[in-house]
This record gives C-alpha cells, sequence and structure tokens, in this order.
C-alpha cells in the first residue's frame, strides 16, 4: 500500500490520524493519543459510556466536539450526535466547526459518497444528505426535545469554578440530564461526557453515585 492510501486508511479509522489529517498543527500528545485511542470504542461501539476528567485548554474539546461529530457521521452516517456544552453559544461555535470539517474535500475523499445536505446553513443544525445522520447543538438547560441521537455529547456542564459551587446550577444540570438529555439517546447509544471536576457533587459525581458500573473513566491530570 503506497504511503498516501496508508494515511488515509488511518484517517478514516482512528480519530488522532483523521485529527492530525484534518488539522496538521494540532500538538499530539500522549494523552491526546489516549483519549482518541478510547473514542475509537465508542465509535465501534464497545463502550457506552464514557467519562474524561481534564483540566482546561488541554485539546479535548478539539477531540471531542469538533473532530468527533465530524468522524463519527463518516463512519456511522445514519447515526445523529447531539452536542451541548455550559453555553449554547460555544455549542453552537463547536458544531459549525464539525461541519466546516464535513464539507471540506478532504473529509469526503475520506467518507466517499457522503455529503452535507445543501440546505444545512446553521452550525446549530446540520445534517448529511441522504442519510439520517445529523448534529444537534445546544447549552445544558437547553431544548433538544424532538431530536434523538445515538452519540450524546456533554463538553463541560459547568463554565467555570463558581458556577459548580452553586446547588442551584449542579441541581440545574442534574435534572437536565436525567429529564431531557438522556432520554434524547436511542436504546444502544453511547453517551460521553467531558469536564474539569470543580466539585465532588457535580453531574459527574452524581452520575457516578447513581450508576458508577456503567461508566468507563478517564481521568488525566495535570
Amino acid at each position: 500500500m503506497a504511503r498516501a492510501d496508508l494515511l488515509l486508511s488511518l484517517a478514516r479509522s482512528r480519530l488522532i490520524w483523521f485529527t492530525q489529517a484534518t488539522y496538521p498543527s494540532y500538538q499530539v500528545e500522549g494523552m491526546h493519543r489516549l483519549i482518541g485511542d478510547t473514542l475509537d470504542r465508542v465509535v465501534a461501539g464497545e463502550l457506552a459510556r464514557l467519562m474524561i476528567f481534564a483540566p482546561p485548554q488541554h485539546g479535548k474539546s478539539e477531540l471531542v466536539s469538533v473532530r468527533l461529530p465530524a468522524f463519527w457521521l463518516g463512519r456511522r452516517p445514519d447515526d445523529p450526535v447531539i452536542l451541548c456544552s455550559y453555553a449554547a453559544s460555544l455549542a453552537h461555535a463547536k458544531s459549525k466547526e464539525a461541519r466546516g470539517i464535513v464539507t471540506d474535500e478532504l473529509w469526503q475523499q475520506l467518507f466517499p459518497g457522503l455529503s452535507l445536505d445543501p440546505g444545512s446553513r446553521s452550525g446549530a443544525r446540520w445534517r448529511l444528505a441522504e442519510h439520517r445522520g445529523a448534529t444537534v447543538a445546544a447549552g445544558v438547560g437547553g431544548p433538544i426535545t424532538g431530536h434523538g441521537c445515538r452519540l450524546g455529547i456533554i463538553d463541560d456542564p459547568f463554565e467555570n469554578w463558581e458556577q459548580a459551587q452553586s446547588p442551584t446550577m449542579r441541581e440545574r444540570a442534574w435534572q437536565w440530564y436525567r429529564g431531557t438529555f438522556r432520554t434524547r439517546v436511542w436504546e444502544g447509544g453511547a453517551v460521553v461526557l467531558i469536564m474539569t471536576r470543580w466539585h465532588e457533587d457535580d453531574l459527574a459525581g452524581r452520575l457516578l453515585r447513581e450508576d458508577a458500573g456503567a461508566w468507563t473513566v478517564l481521568r488525566l491530570p495535570a
């Protein structure tokens, strides 16, 4: 196999190689390879519940909230994604970046026969042409009713330490997860929660107390 074909094959099958192909300046460290390898297991259907704990500004959101949706839809074009973060504007921005990857010629070379629906102009909601795969982005606590997904991503339900100290904000995130987000994930679907831990009673803490055995946890301290 020629080197170019080998690189395309790797980018088509492994998230970290996909990230390097679509974002050549991305600086890959050991933690990124660990995250990428674990997310590959989510894409393959081997993991249904994954938590990733890491400090801010370590490149985790680039992998999980930007590259993963584009990679997932290339591999699983009929399985929609819901992407949420503490602010709707942030979730929309990440979703818009993922949509930009899907419109790139390289993505279409990696996943021939797939393309963005021509009517998908919103970063908050876009879909593939002639397939069920789509991405819907919203803020934690925001509306996602009417949309189901095979992959649900929550990228930092709390903006900062101060917000996570608020019992009201923690309860709001918990009730939204139980009453809204979890109900939108299809049976057999996957959930990826990525966050900085600011409080033991945060969303991750409550989920682990409820059913720790259901979750695979990556702890990546600074």
